[in-house]
Order: C-alpha cells, then sequence, then structure tokens
C-alpha cells in the first residue's frame, strides 16, 4: 500500500453483517489536493473493504482494524475521530 502524505484525511467506515451472515467492513478516505494554480480538488478513494475479521463488532475489535488498516497507509499516528454513518459509535483512535 502506498502511504498518504496529507495534512489531513477525513475518514469514514461501515460495517455491517450480511443475509448470509458474512461481516464485512470498509474504510473511505476523503481528503484535498491543491494543484500548482493553487485550485483545490476533493478527492476520495476506498482505502479497505474486506470481510470483517473478527466475529464480534465491538469497538475494541472495529479500533484494532482500524489501526491496522490505517497502517498500511502510513495514517495510523495520527489524530482521528471516525463516525459511523447510522451514528451508533464514535470511535477515537
Amino acid at each position: 500500500m502506498r502511504a498518504l502524505d496529507l495534512p489531513w484525511i477525513s475518514l469514514q467506515s461501515d460495517i455491517w453483517t450480511s443475509s448470509n451472515h458474512i461481516s464485512y467492513v470498509c474504510l473511505m478516505g476523503s481528503w484535498f489536493t491543491v494543484a500548482l494554480d493553487g485550485t483545490m480538488k476533493l478527492e476520495h478513494a476506498v482505502l479497505a473493504f474486506e470481510e470483517f475479521p473478527d466475529e464480534s463488532h465491538t469497538g475494541k475489535n472495529i479500533a484494532r482494524w482500524l489501526k491496522t488498516t490505517m497502517a498500511l497507509f502510513d495514517i495510523e499516528n495520527r489524530d482521528v475521530i471516525l463516525f459511523s454513518p447510522d451514528g451508533a459509535r464514535y470511535i477515537f483512535v
């Protein structure tokens, strides 16, 4: 994976269980890039989408997965507040 050398990044995630009882997790990122002429462009990407490795969707298991996944992009040592789409969990990594 490539490091994301950015001054900041906004992370979004979701975790769910499919109708056939397989858990999935997704991590998305959004950021701005600045062109040479000073214009800004919003960029975004799916950083990870995979089967969730832990059986239980506890905050501890989700935080472990997030830290491991963020390390792949060299962003694990940043201050992060991550909001889940349903608002059920607020995770401070």
